[in-house]
């Protein structure tokens, strides 16, 4: 398939109701076809894996065409070079989170990555580095260690962080805080003594994870309480 069948497909499958919401709050730089990420989806299970198309399809102006190229990558395949110049693109909170789902979740040479770009001085890098860390603390062959050396550097500089990178050291705090029992009990205190974290994600509903409040709920604690 073409990058420019693809966008056909996607244009297909638009959404007035959609477009016209979006224009309310649109991304910069991107149109859009008003379609939620479920119809995307959908979509990207009738195309093939492909890099190429998944390039070409990253360079337009369509915001449904971005996230769709997250989802027909093949991140095993990208150079650690090819991976930063699409983290450094993706911008918007929207496609920076498809791309760490579907592409960093999945890429080879994760913990050498995540540490350079967590102490990078860009702050987009920053952002993907300690995104990364939410997919992987899934890897068991990551030991509680790497985590648990992660856990103070959180701690001690969330507040100061800028909005997306703060959002992202909170999910990743969260996610390590399920990991495991040794885990489980310093992320918790972390998140005590951080406090609340407030991240604007624009005008919308969405609200920061409450660290302390899922960390502590039943669900959780059941795990390390068996």
């Amino acid at each position: 398939m073409t990058s420019q069948e693809a966008l056909s497909l996607l244009e297909a499958h638009k959404n007035e109701r959609g477009i016209s919401n979006y224009q309310k709050n649109p991304i910069e730089g991107l149109q859009s076809f008003g379609m939620g990420l479920t119809v995307i989806k959908k979509l990207a299970k009738s195309l093939s894996k492909s890099n190429r198309l998944s390039q070409e399809l990253w360079q337009s102006a369509y915001l449904e065409a971005k996230l769709l190229a997250c989802l027909i990558a093949k991140p095993k395949k990208y150079s650690v070079k090819e991976l930063e110049t699409m983290a450094l693109e993706a911008g918007h909170w929207m496609v920076t989170h498809t791309f760490l789902q579907n592409v960093m979740a999945n890429a080879l040479s994760q913990v050498e990555i995540s540490d350079a770009w967590r102490e990078s001085p860009n702050t987009q890098l920053r952002t993907c580095g300690f995104g990364m860390l939410y997919y992987m603390v899934k890897d068991k062959n990551i030991s509680d260690d790497y985590f648990l050396a992660i856990i103070p550097v959180i701690q001690s500089q969330i507040q100061k962080e800028s909005n997306f990178v703060k959002d992202q050291m909170n999910n990743a705090l969260f996610a390590i805080g399920q990991r495991s029992a040794p885990l489980h009990q310093r992320s918790l205190a972390a998140a005590k003594k951080m406090g609340k974290v407030h991240v604007d994600y624009g005008d919308n509903s969405c609200e920061a994870v409450d660290v302390v409040k899922h960390l502590s709920s039943e669900r959780v604690l059941g795990k390390f309480n068996k």
